[in-house]
């Protein structure tokens, strides 16, 4: 119910005044505004401003480091196309290397060619890097007479295991073995090939 009276009491003596008064004609001290429920409106506000600036600070800081990330990763990537297994209808072209986002991986990447009538599986067998055997592999599904692309992807911790890294390692050297998709025991294995890989 709304207030209609034309007094107030005064804050400090509780004397009666007149209700618009700013001075009490009493103690002559002067009227406080009522603030209400405005003080935990104005802390709230100023409590959720402040969580919605750390989120977005964050939110711009992560952007950041995989943007600074990714842009390594292109200065460091290796790009070349040099062919190193061409036999029985497959083709292998080594096709560079890469870090993965974050440096989790190195990806040594493959264009494989199936010039077949068969259905293929290509995987890899007994890989080493500069030396190191290192446990990585590739499975790629090769359909008659198409292309696939496809990586080893070592885990840079295996790599970091063997005093190696992204930026130092060299040379890989694999073999290869080929599976008919229809005829899972019926696999061949290729000699060693090796691939220079800067």
């Amino acid at each position: 119910m709304k207030d209609t009276s034309p007094t107030k009491l005064c804050k400090h003596c509780k004397s009666e005044m007149k209700k618009g008064a700013k001075v009490c004609p009493t103690c002559g001290k002067r009227q406080r505004i009522s603030l209400g429920c405005l003080i935990p409106l104005i802390i709230v506000g100023a409590v959720f401003l402040f969580i919605v600036l750390f989120i977005s600070a964050c939110n711009k800081g992560v952007d950041e480091v995989i943007k600074e990330d990714k842009q390594k990763k292109e200065d460091k990537k290796v790009s070349v196309e040099e062919v190193v297994y061409d036999n029985d209808g497959i083709k292998i072209t080594y096709m560079g290397m890469e870090a993965a986002t974050l440096n989790v991986s190195t990806n040594i990447k493959f264009k494989i060619e199936n010039s077949t009538d068969k259905s293929l599986t290509i995987s890899t067998d007994d890989f080493s890097v500069d030396g190191y055997s290192i446990n990585a592999t590739m499975y790629a599904e090769v359909p008659a007479g198409k292309i696939a692309n496809d990586s080893i992807g070592v885990l840079d911790s295996y790599l970091k295991d063997n005093g190696l890294s992204y930026d130092s390692i060299k040379e890989a050297e694999f073999k290869i073995r080929i599976t008919d998709s229809d005829h899972i025991l019926k696999s061949e294995k290729s000699d060693v090939i090796k691939v220079k890989l800067r």
